[in-house]
């Protein structure tokens, strides 16, 4: 079966990719083991430094709004580091967009981007800020106003079929863009 490895909320993503490599957070707290949204973020210790010894084929991303499973990225984590395995050429199964596939071109598919300001991002190109285009994102300490005031700490997703340019109009979101109750990784 499959063993969950984190779960990042909205409102509580902050930080998920250092979350992620530090792989210890809130393990305790036996109610953060669902799919329900919470205050806090909860990262297994495999996700971390026992990743080599758990030896996955497989991890899944999935996005929930609410009780709706509503995008999944399933990856092959053969031979996969706990840094690596978030990797388009990686990827085995999309459910909930149409043009993400390993033979598309992305310019950033990573835990972080080159900027340091964005996690589990998911980029097709960056035009600057009202014009960039992708999938997935968790803002940090982003630059751009569309990012940084209504989506820092957040899981911001592309609600459509496809990618979609994040920005509607100045520095306002698109109407395409989603936010996630939660991001749960889990790999078997």
């Amino acid at each position: 079966g499959w063993t969950l490895l984190a779960k990042f909320s909205d409102g509580s993503a902050e930080g998920a990719a250092a979350r992620w490599y530090a792989g210890n957070s809130n393990v305790s707290n036996t109610d953060l083991l669902d799919r329900d949204a919470e205050g806090v973020p909860y990262v297994n210790p495999l996700a971390g430094s026992w990743w080599s010894d758990a030896g996955f084929d497989e991890v899944r991303v999935e996005l929930w709004n609410g009780t709706t499973l509503d995008r999944t990225i399933t990856f092959d984590a053969t031979g996969a580091t706990n840094g690596n395995w978030f990797a388009a050429a990686r990827i085995t199964g999309v459910a909930g967009w149409t043009d993400l596939t390993p033979s598309q071109t992305y310019n950033v598919f990573g835990l972080t981007d080159p900027s340091d300001i964005r996690d589990f991002y998911i980029s097709h190109n960056h035009g600057g800020c009202e014009a960039d285009v992708g999938w997935l994102a968790l803002p940090r300490n982003d630059s751009c106003d569309q990012w940084h005031d209504p989506a820092r700490g957040r899981i911001l997703y592309s609600g459509a079929s496809t990618r979609i340019d994040w920005t509607a109009s100045g520095s306002t979101l698109s109407s395409q863009a989603r936010f996630a109750s939660t991001m749960v990784i889990l790999a078997r």
